[in-house]
């Protein structure tokens, strides 16, 4: 077949080209493997197993097998399932009983079982829904740098709410509801997923242990002062203007170093390696959220929700669902060099997300000082 001059096939009112394919013949060496066979794992568990596994088992006074594992207990509902279709699966499979505490309660969930191989089975699946359970739940806390207390940031944050809506309200998507409160405004550096008390208390103890060397690299033996955040210009985090979700202020120490970024990625990195914390990006994006389409939703939902009501559902926060963007064009434009003002680096914050405290920011879980004297 001449290929510049390829057969043309008619599909249903579409043309393609019909190129000649060759197929690589495997070659004798290749011939002579045998044939692949998906293995078939199965629930067959020696005593190496269990080591493995590290499950720990007692034997009860009726020579029957228990062992406890300790979970967060907003992961229950996940070992349960609709009608306890999910636990009642299990415990016929693996022939044994596994205790739940109930509904707003705490302990450990228990199995219970004749012989050791389905202990062991039962525990693996719960560990297996654990991980699968905690990948649905929500980021509950915010690792991040409160950039409020100073009265002309939270004054510039309102000139620039106010003289966009005087200026760019016919733009797609534009609203006041989409706007960070200026009273919230911070330096995110991660979020995080803390799902009980426990894993609170594990993350602090991480922070509290990176502090020395914390305040180390933001320590500048010339000064007393404690190092200057610039909040100034703004970007956008996707490739299209006009289809924006979040816009966020840049930030920079006042002095031009690096000092900044060196302390984010350190402490990220720490809580990393610990366990407490997923890596989002190779290092740390520096950035300050001055206009977040998903406070569009929130406060909506705030209209609706019911007096007291709290968490990320009362918030208008729902995981997957799409967001209606804003055009961004102008504001790019016309406000790619506002600043914002400049606020002392003095703390991190473990915060709690979709919560307000006396002062408007997030309820604070633990507060990290970042120079000696504060």
């Amino acid at each position: 077949m001449d290929v510049l001059r390829p057969r043309i096939i008619d599909l249903g009112g579409r043309y393609y080209r019909c190129s000649p394919a060759s197929v690589a013949q495997p070659s004798s060496a290749e011939s002579a493997l045998p044939a692949y066979v998906e293995g078939v794992y199965e629930d067959d568990y020696d005593e190496d197993d269990c080591a493995e596994e590290c499950v720990t088992i007692n034997e009860m006074a009726d020579g029957k097998l228990r062992s406890s594992l300790q979970f967060p207990s907003v992961l229950f509902r996940h070992f349960i399932g609709k009608g306890g279709e999910i636990k009642q699966r299990n415990e016929r499979e693996t022939n044994t009983r596994i205790d739940i505490p109930k509904r707003g309660a705490e302990g450990d969930v228990v199995v219970i079982g004749h012989d050791r191989h389905g202990v062991v089975s039962a525990c693996r699946r719960l560990r297996g829904l654990a991980m699968q359970g905690r990948r649905r739940e929500e980021w509950t806390h915010l690792l991040c740098v409160p950039l409020v207390g100073v009265a002309d940031v939270v004054e510039n944050c309102q000139i620039f709410k106010q003289t966009i809506l005087d200026t760019c309200s016919k733009e797609r998507g534009m609203a006041e509801s989409i706007f960070q409160n200026p009273l919230k405004l911070h330096l995110t550096l991660g979020t995080l997923k803390l799902l009980s008390p426990s894993e609170i208390d594990d993350a602090i103890r991480h922070l509290e242990e990176a502090a020395p060397a914390l305040r180390g690299m933001l320590e500048d033996p010339g000064s007393q002062q404690p190092p200057v955040i610039h909040i100034k210009g703004i970007e956008y985090m996707n490739d299209d203007p006009s289809e924006v979700d979040i816009l966020y202020a840049e930030v920079e120490l006042q002095d031009g170093s690096n000092r900044l970024q060196e302390m984010a990625d350190f402490v990220v990195d720490r809580l990393v390696a610990a366990g407490v914390m997923e890596r989002e990006y190779e290092r740390v994006k520096l950035h300050a959220t001055v206009i977040n389409t998903k406070l569009r939703k929130a406060a909506a939902a705030q209209l609706a929700a019911p007096a007291g009501a709290a968490g990320p559902k009362a918030a208008g926060h729902h995981r997957h669902e799409p967001r209606e963007t804003f055009d961004a064009t102008r504001v790019l434009k016309d406000f790619s060099h506002f600043d914002f003002g400049a606020v002392p680096l003095t703390q991190l914050h473990l915060s709690r997300r979709y919560t307000a405290g006396a002062d408007q920011f997030y309820e604070c879980a633990h507060r990290l000082p970042l120079t000696n004297s504060t």
